[in-house]
């Protein structure tokens, strides 16, 4: 993975971690580790500001109980040492911090963009035009056009897609969403789950608001929602009446 390159800025602003090394006697050095080892996930870092913390306290601790001459020089001089040793430490492993929090970045960045490839993926194929019989123009039937040959059982059932059909969007389950054109399974979840949290949607508006999904994609489904069942109730009436109006024709008596 090719690392992208970060301003001078950036650099400073991730080493500023290095001044609590120089604090005297380092008596925050220790939690320096803990914290560039939090950012990074790197235990190992963590466990070595562990191990600082008990060197760089417990020669305190000597120094302050015990009044032998002896102890206390050995507990300075291992202070002192350590101090040292957590400052070349710190130095030496800050590439390498910084290296780490560039991947982690780049990294997020994949995902993400691997997460919207995906779901433009899942909107394309579920947007795919259905066919009818008859001609076919726009996602609209033309009742009036003949229909075409019937072909086999087989060939028909494997070619047909899953049928469409004007729900309540209030009432609906979520295989009954996931059916409308350009709304996906992950978007009928996500439309259920708002609706137990908010309530019955009103209107498209309300509905793009309250899930955050792009109007564009509700648009190509507002054919097919409702948002009440007397809306329901008034379309199908309406579709009765049009089959109707097309169906007349001659009778012929032979």
């Amino acid at each position: 993975m090719e690392q992208q390159k970060k301003s001078i800025g950036w650099h400073i602003l991730h080493s500023l971690w290095l001044i609590i090394l120089f604090i005297p006697f380092g008596l925050l050095a220790p939690f320096a580790f803990f914290y560039i080892g939090y950012r990074a996930g790197q235990r190992k870092w963590i466990r070595t500001g562990a191990f600082y913390l008990i060197l760089i306290y417990g020669s305190f601790i000597l120094i302050g109980e015990f009044n032998n001459e002896i102890i206390s020089d050995i507990a300075v001089f291992t202070n002192l040492f350590v101090w040292l040793y957590i400052l070349i430490h710190g130095i030496a492993i800050r590439p390498q911090f910084i290296r780490l929090l560039i991947i982690q970045e780049e990294k997020r960045k994949l995902n993400y963009m691997m997460e919207h490839r995906g779901e433009s993926a899942q909107m394309g194929n579920e947007g795919q035009e259905v066919k009818s019989i008859g001609s076919y123009s726009d996602g609209t039937i033309d009742f009036g056009n003949e229909p075409n040959k019937m072909e086999p059982s087989s060939n028909k059932r494997s070619n047909e897609p899953k049928e469409i059909k004007i729900i309540n969007i209030n009432k609906a389950n979520e295989e009954e969403i996931a059916l409308l054109p350009y709304i996906p399974r992950f978007l009928a979840k996500k439309i259920i789950k708002k609706r137990e949290e908010e309530g019955p949607f009103t209107s498209i508006k309300h509905l793009a608001a309250a899930t955050n999904i792009k109007p564009h994609i509700l648009m190509r489904s507002k054919p097919y929602i409702v948002f009440q069942d007397e809306d329901l109730i008034a379309l199908d009436d309406k579709e009765v009446v049009n089959k109707k109006s097309n169906s007349k024709g001659r009778i012929v008596d032979f």
